[in-house]
């Protein structure tokens, strides 16, 4: 850097500013029961605005797991879409041959076929149609080589949907909202936070409903397709039905938590009118009725089935603070009357 310019300073300033801002980033590694090997390549076509030279990529997982990633500008310009993917999916494959040589010397030799997700159909057809392609002669060794694989039961080569395709992000710009989902299904987060609707402590927390405090107002009403997950009875149900997400799949688990069976037992009692009968008496004694009305007023709607029949996490936000002013009205009644400062239970 010789001459270093305003752009040059620029682009330092945003690394800079990355690396401040993902101090606390990294990668999850979760205990699975398998050490299954599975892979994601893609590539762009022609992206480099210079010299028109695509770039590949690619990911491996082991037991679900990110072991190992690569983005790299190619060496040549490839003349089609398909032609920059079978660089991509050859430079994949060698990586998971070397892993499952590497897993095999540890003990563990795999015994079925690693998928390489590839969302290109031509390079797909190509690679498994034997014929010899006009097109495609100039990259004849990798396509034989891809070739070989398949047929040998090495690897096999599915179709993946582009918005599925993890490796997207590593050869392009992608839209926040997909990033944020690639990243969640690589494991790359903060290691540190606690999972949502687990608290060891027992102690109250928001944390991890990002589609309603980062999803624009003017978007809630999109779904987010994502990788079907979380505690059983904890993601809402018409999430596992469709794979579909939105922010009133947030209210649902923001109220269900892992209580599958008592919500199920609390919506019971409270469409038959009988929700005292389960309360504690010492705990129910305790309530102020309004509060208790509106508090399971609003548990109630969060737990419909149907995501449209919810309320907003702002209504719930709200019913909330209404059921909070009820019952503090009613401590600080009997504080009173005990003779006690009703400084004492205001918030802080």
């Amino acid at each position: 850097m010789h001459q270093p310019q305003k752009g040059h300073m620029e682009a330092v300033m945003r690394i800079i500013r990355y690396l401040k801002g993902t101090t606390d980033q990294g990668i999850t590694f979760k205990e699975n029961k398998q050490l299954e090997i599975k892979g994601f390549t893609n590539a762009d076509w022609g992206g480099a605005k210079d010299n028109r030279r695509s770039t590949a990529g690619y990911f491996t997982m082991v037991g679900g797991n990110l072991v190992t990633w690569r983005s790299k500008k190619q060496k040549v310009v490839a003349l089609s879409s398909a032609e920059a993917e079978f660089r991509g999916i050859v430079r994949g494959i060698t990586e998971v041959l070397w892993l499952k040589k590497l897993l095999t010397e540890f003990g563990f030799p795999p015994t079925i076929a690693t998928e390489i997700m590839c969302d290109n159909k031509a390079a797909i057809q190509i690679s498994e149609n034997p014929v010899q392609h006009d097109r495609t002669k100039h990259i004849e060794i990798d396509r034989n080589f891809i070739k070989e694989k398949i047929d040998t039961g090495i690897i096999k080569l599915p179709f993946i949907r582009s918005k599925l395709q993890l490796a997207d992000v590593l050869t392009k710009a992608v839209p926040w909202s997909h990033l944020t989902t690639c990243l969640s299904k690589l494991g790359f987060g903060n290691p540190t936070t606690q999972p949502e609707g687990e608290c060891d402590k027992w102690e109250a927390k928001l944390s991890g409903f990002e589609l309603s405090t980062v999803q624009p107002a003017t978007q809630r009403h999109g779904l987010v397709l994502d990788a079907l997950c979380g505690s059983y009875g904890y993601p809402d149900p018409a999430y596992l039905r469709s794979g579909g997400v939105s922010h009133k799949s947030d209210v649902y688990s923001f109220d269900n938590g892992d209580w599958t069976f008592l919500s199920k037992l609390v919506k019971s009692h409270y469409e038959k009118g009988t929700l005292n009968d389960i309360i504690h008496p010492g705990l129910l004694n305790q309530m102020d009725s309004q509060a208790l009305n509106v508090f399971s007023e609003v548990a109630y709607c969060c737990l419909n089935d149907q995501r449209a029949q919810r309320p907003s996490i702002e209504r719930v936000i709200f019913a909330l603070e209404q059921a909070l002013k009820h019952q503090l009205s009613r401590v600080n009644s009997e504080r009173q009357v005990e003779g006690i400062s009703t400084n004492y239970w205001k918030l802080s």
